[in-house]
């Protein structure tokens, strides 16, 4: 047993006598058990526990659906925890966010070494056109992503490529007292527009992690990254839901964020 993952041993009149016999690698199923209830205190440990990629973690993980899930989720943001978000309909992928306002260095760090895909933040557009940062040229991706000029915290020291310098550029996005001039232009954060109307009017990562941040009471910045395996291709599938529970991170769908948003 690991903390990942655990192995059952099935004898074989149980595989003649039930389905479990038909399934395959990736399918998934339901497992029930009596130890269901922990103390108090076990659970209270939990909800503090910081793993070692300094994630909040909450006690739950996995897959969340309905109204209760996305309370959940929104909490995990709070609680500057990542949440992991996947579009099974369009896209195809995933990625892990962390709401803006309250972004760790070492939140950044996770985005880069465990999602590993191209770490962007999503801003509502109000918020880019009051500190003075355009639109990049150009008509965008074949998703209607809308990339905007990369920029730098003004008051940073470094060259704005550390974990710890793109995580105050951020926070400073988030900031209701940021302006123009706290941002240098080009830099190494690069901001993301939500579409006018948010998830109603197009339902991608960026919309959907500015609807969480906003169920959490926080700011509308965010910082996602794809979540990209080993080999380089983009996770999909039962890959995500592995990747989420491997790390203890809850995972909700766009289309239940849409509904309950």
């Amino acid at each position: 047993m690991r903390r990942d993952r655990f192995s059952i041993a099935l004898i074989p009149i149980t595989l003649g006598e039930t389905a479990l016999g038909n399934l395959r690698v990736n399918d998934r199923v339901n497992l029930e058990s009596d130890l269901l209830v922990k103390s108090a205190r076990e659970l209270h440990a939990t909800a503090r526990l910081v793993t070692s990629q300094a994630l909040a973690a909450l006690p739950w993980s996995g897959e969340l659906r309905g109204p209760a899930g996305v309370q959940k989720a929104a909490a995990q943001l709070a609680a500057g925890g990542a949440v992991v978000i996947y579009d099974p309909g369009r896209e195809g992928e995933a990625d892990v966010v962390f709401a803006g306002a309250n972004l760790r260095p070492a939140s950044f760090v996770f985005l880069l070494t465990q999602a590993c895909g191209h770490t962007t933040i999503p801003c509502d557009k109000d918020r880019l056109d009051r500190l003075e940062i355009p639109p990049m040229p150009g008509a965008g991706d074949r998703y209607g992503t809308a990339a905007y000029v990369s920029v730098d915290l003004s008051a940073g020291t470094g060259t704005g490529v550390s974990a710890h310098e793109r995580a105050a550029t951020v926070r400073r996005l988030a900031h209701p007292d940021a302006r123009p001039e706290d941002f240098l232009r080009p830099g190494h954060v690069f901001p993301l527009a939500a579409r006018p109307g948010g998830l109603a009017a197009r339902r991608g990562h960026t919309e959907a992690s500015l609807a969480l941040c906003q169920a959490a009471g926080l700011p509308t910045v965010a910082a996602i990254c794809e979540v990209m395996g080993p080999d380089g291709h983009m996770l999909t599938g039962s890959a995500v839901e592995r990747f989420a529970l491997s790390r203890e991170l809850p995972m909700i769908a766009i289309d239940e964020l849409a509904d309950c948003c």
